[in-house]
């Protein structure tokens, strides 16, 4: 399996936090941003928590549809329409997305995501962006940049970015009564979930340690302070602003 060119600028954490922050996204000035790189990222960073992608190689498959429905309905804008076979087939323009096609492949672009599946074997990323989203500290970076930069940082009121987290709360508990009937075994969307839970956090103690009032920010719309829940989501499932610090 090739893991693509290497460019000359060294591909490290910071490398692909960029990477995410300037996705190429199809735009308009009455609809905004299409989120369909986004939210596709997510999925397979979601996917990677659960241990269920275990090797670099990203099939179209149920899951990976299932997810990428689900967070589709909870961030996207209600003007575009969904599905995984755009974003899948476009990635391949950001650098560290490759797709390995179907033989017999005839080159045009699919339209639907039955089409997708028998277009494309699987997709694959760089081998040191693999490597890093094994890294639960660098996973986290990039979900927080992605979330940062793409789901709220140009959204002006807080309620935007509390509302998200409810909806991932809510969908988080309706796993958690699948997981109590033995189906599954690990809250799912966890991760994204916290993503927005922090940013909501931070923006509401005015991104200022709560403790020594030290506010320290950094580039892609980050920052050091970081929020977190004082009574721990995995055995409250409380994620209500006043459980954050």
């Amino acid at each position: 399996m090739s893991t693509g060119q290497q460019s000359e600028a060294p591909r490290n954490l910071a490398y692909y936090c960029k990477r995410f922050a300037e996705l190429n996204v199809s735009s308009s000035r009455q609809r905004g941003n299409a989120h369909y790189k986004p939210i596709l990222l997510l999925s397979v960073i979601d996917l990677i928590t659960q241990g269920i992608i275990e090797e670099n190689r990203i099939p179209v498959s149920d899951e990976l549809i299932e997810t990428f429905n689900k967070y589709w309905n909870l961030l996207a804008s209600g003007s575009y329409k969904g599905g995984l076979h755009y974003p899948f087939f476009h990635l391949q323009s950001e650098g560290f997305w490759y797709l390995t096609f179907q033989p017999g492949f005839n080159g045009l672009q699919p339209k639907t995501t039955n089409k997708l599946r028998e277009a494309v074997e699987f997709a694959y990323l760089d081998y040191q962006l693999f490597d890093l989203l094994q890294d639960r500290i660098s996973r986290q970076e990039l979900i927080d940049t992605i979330v940062a930069v793409w789901f709220s940082a140009n959204k002006k009121k807080l309620e935007d970015i509390l509302q998200i987290n409810q909806d991932f709360q809510d969908s988080s508990l309706f796993d958690l009564g699948i997981i109590e009937r033995g189906a599954k075994t690990s809250l799912r969307k966890t991760v994204v979930r916290n993503a927005f839970f922090r940013k909501a956090i931070v923006h509401i103690y005015d991104y200022r340690c709560a403790f020594c009032r030290l506010k320290v920010t950094r580039s892609i719309n980050q920052n050091i302070v970081d929020g977190a829940h004082i009574k721990p989501f995995s055995e409250f499932y409380d994620s209500k602003i006043d459980n954050g610090i």
